[in-house]
């Protein structure tokens, strides 16, 4: 005898085709109806899409398993599952073995029917089609004669053979299966690419479906019912709510799931029609706290509480929480609460229950779900400044530079349940957790600056809470405390140390310093232009931009954002030495200087190297734009929005203005990568006529050449040594400003 199915459990065909198992389809059921010309606007069967499907999803990934829904059913008498749902797809897979079989010689016969069966007793296939006898029949008949017997040629032939009854041209499901089985027939031949040993293979045991318990008959016949009358089954809340409440007597619990529907209803988004997806989102919200769990099961969850005699504590405990969830809406009422949830949510407005719904799965598991257990357990207390530490860990987690700092939202569960305070949740030793795996490293909640932010906000604490509300920060002060303690010619970034002294006056600077580099490059600062400038340049000297090979562009050329905004510079100790400097430009001018004599970055001539060109390029391009008093463009090939960046070849000599001589400064160009499309190959894109010598343009000369169409390479320009020898003469004055 087989183990029963296990509601919630994922099953495979194998699990299902099994031994002296059945698979039911019951006389409520309609017919079978998947080989027909009837479906959708375009009158077309559903069989093709299906298999082929399956066929892409078999190429694709030969080793993970698919999911194919929910099958809904009950078992009786044991070992008959009876389906309420699922027979259509049941139906066609069992109908795909019994052709795959046929044409692997019999390697998947153990699928559709049992030795025992087969040899010993009625002949029986593991398939049941009990709507009525001929459908019964006919399906016996055909896995016996026509899956398991090759002497019949085509599923054409099968109306010719003697065991093929007049009447079951009457039947409906019969028709319907032999238009699917020749619908079959043909896929598999025309897909010549795939070994059918192997896709049957792969659909017997990596094809799953989740078993979905409805116990008896009774509750079947009620899913069919709504199926049939809809045209769509039982919604996960129609069907917890008979089996939770069916028992009950107190009527209380009926009218609490009915102030949850009502309230769902009045809170559902504007295209939904019902209340059963903002429920079964608040019952997968409660069932993680509970379970602690990424992914749970909310049907096996409820039913097991009902199999232990606890439902109808588990149900006084559900209302519980949806009292905190009406709560947590509340609060976002406040100012200060939506605010933290505009920062989290990148902008966007936060509106009741709706917001909630629409808030990311990351964002729901990391911010939702610790804060209703919060609220739940301490109503408002402190849930201000809880939500500012879970704010800090979302963005942990977020942004990589911070990963090592992200704690697991399942630990924080742990940490309100272990905690008898909300000065305890916010203080909490993560040393006392439950590891969720044995090999975790825990990061410590209440971390080194966590504790130094408390000793500053002290006497500081609207400051500090302002510079934790900065858009690039998100909670995360290490950058500045980590930069006040730079010293001198420091060559590895400090770690914090909340014994030291730290001057409030210095962090502002600090900050300050922040605001008016990274800053003023998300801002597209051309006032500020020297810092602007120079800045970008900093950047590509510390390593914070590099230069390299662009994705989906040639690999003839290579380049730089230069002034696209990335985090690196969270992790630059040079970084943190120009933002305690007391002069940004004097300090990054000095910085720059002794970078170009070290790498000597214009001597070209002796060996060509394409970093040190695209670095000399950009220095000269920078110390002209201070010169000149304009701030570098920040457009960065953004061609047909595809960032790039400055670009040159490798090859020295298709960089050239003009091929008649040889590679020099004077006598070469950096452009602005573009990314492959439709219409062309990746290239190096020039700037147009009106913008050609213009200071605050990167991919232009500095002076005297008249404006050529450089871009295409195929064609050799032609500059003269006039306008060769004006262009030499400003990058010399160029470069003995920048050497001397």
């Amino acid at each position: 005898m087989k183990n029963k199915l296990q509601n919630g459990k994922k099953y495979n065909l194998t699990n299902l085709f099994n031994a002296d198992r059945k698979i039911i389809i019951p006389d409520l059921q309609r017919d079978y109806t998947w080989g027909d010309k009837k479906h959708g606007e375009q009158k077309e069967e559903l069989v093709s899409g299906f298999v082929k499907n399956l066929i892409e999803q078999f190429k694709e990934s030969k080793e993970n398993p698919i999911q194919l829904g929910m099958i809904y059913a009950y078992e009786n008498p044991i070992n008959h599952i009876n389906l309420a749902d699922g027979q259509q797809r049941i139906t066609t897979l069992f109908l795909l073995i019994g052709m795959l079989n046929r044409a692997t010689n019999s390697k998947f016969q153990k699928y559709l029917i049992s030795d025992f069966e087969l040899k010993n007793d009625d002949q029986e296939p593991y398939l049941q089609y009990a709507i009525r006898e001929s459908t019964l029949y006919f399906l016996s008949d055909l896995v016996v004669n026509f899956f398991l017997n090759n002497e019949i040629e085509k599923v054409d032939d099968i109306k010719k053979q003697k065991w093929y009854f007049s009447e079951y041209d009457n039947d409906p499901s019969i028709k319907s299966m032999l238009s699917a089985i020749k619908i079959i027939e043909d896929v598999l031949q025309k897909d010549k690419d795939i070994k059918l040993s192997e896709f049957g293979k792969w659909l017997t045991e990596r094809v799953e479906f989740f078993y979905f318990d409805m116990v008896n008959r009774e509750h079947g016949e009620e899913m069919f019912v709504v199926i049939n009358t809809t045209g769509e089954p039982l919604t996960v809340t129609e069907n917890l709510k008979p089996i939770l409440l069916g028992d009950i007597t107190d009527n209380k619990y009926n009218e609490q799931w009915e102030e949850r529907e009502k309230f769902f209803w009045q809170n559902k988004k504007d295209d939904e029609q019902e209340a059963d997806n903002g429920l079964k989102d608040f019952l997968t919200w409660y069932v993680k706290i509970q379970e602690k769990q990424d992914s749970v099961n909310i049907h096996k969850y409820f039913l097991d509480k009902k199999k232990g005699n606890k439902t109808e504590q588990e149900l006084d405990k559900l209302n519980i929480y949806f009292e905190g969830l009406k709560k947590v809406i509340e609060l976002l009422k406040k100012e200060n609460i939506q605010k933290q949830f505009k920062f989290i949510n990148a902008g966007s407005e936060v509106e009741e229950i709706i917001g909630l719904r629409n808030l990311s799965k990351e964002k729901q598991q990391n911010i939702l779900l610790p804060l209703l257990y919060f609220v739940v357990k301490y109503q408002e207390k402190d849930v201000i400044q809880f939500l500012r530490r879970l704010r800090k860990n979302y963005f942990d987690k977020e942004w990589k530079d911070r990963n090592h700092n992200y704690l697991d939202w399942r630990y924080i569960l742990q940490i309100i349940d272990k905690s008898d305070s909300t000065n305890n949740v916010l203080l909490f030793d993560t040393s006392e957790l439950d590891k969720l795996k044995k090999e975790d490293t825990i990061p410590e909640w209440y971390n080194e600056e966590e504790k130094l932010k408390d000793k500053l906000k002290i006497k500081n604490k609207e400051l500090i809470e302002k510079w934790e509300d900065y858009k690039d920060f998100m909670g995360d002060l290490s950058i500045l405390l980590k930069s006040h303690l730079i010293e001198g010619n420091a060559t590895e970034i400090p770690a914090l140390n909340n014994k030291v002294y730290y001057n409030i006056d210095e962090l502002k600077r600090i900050f300050e310093n922040y605001k008016l580099t990274v800053g003023k490059l998300k801002q597209q600062d051309k006032e500020n232009y020297k810092l602007s400038n120079l800045f970008r340049l900093f950047r590509l000297f510390s390593g914070i931009v590099e230069i390299g090979h662009f994705y989906r562009t040639s690999w003839d050329f290579r380049g730089v954002s230069f002034s696209s905004y990335n985090r690196k510079h969270f992790s630059s100790i040079e970084f943190l030495k120009l933002l305690k400097s007391e002069n940004l430009e004097n300090y990054s001018i000095g910085y720059i200087k002794d970078k170009v004599n070290e790498e000597n970055i214009f001597n070209l001539k002796e060996k060509y190297d394409i970093n040190k060109f695209i670095k000399a390029w950009l220095t000269l391009k920078v110390f002209n734009a201070n010169e000149e008093k304009v701030a570098l463009e920040y457009y960065d090939g953004n061609y047909e929005k595809n960032n790039t960046g400055v670009s040159a070849f490798w090859d020295k000599d298709t960089n050239r203005l003009t091929s008649n001589l040889e590679f020099s400064l004077e006598n070469s160009i950096c452009g602005f990568a573009v990314t492959s499309g439709w219409s062309r190959k990746s290239h190096i894109h020039y700037t147009k006529k009106d913008l050609w010598l213009k200071p605050n343009i990167i991919d232009t000369p500095f002076a005297g050449i008249k404006y050529q169409n450089f871009e295409n390479k195929e064609e050799p320009n032609e500059v003269s040594l006039e306008e060769l020898g004006k262009n030499r003469e400003k990058i010399n004055s160029i470069i003995k400003k920048i050497t001397e």
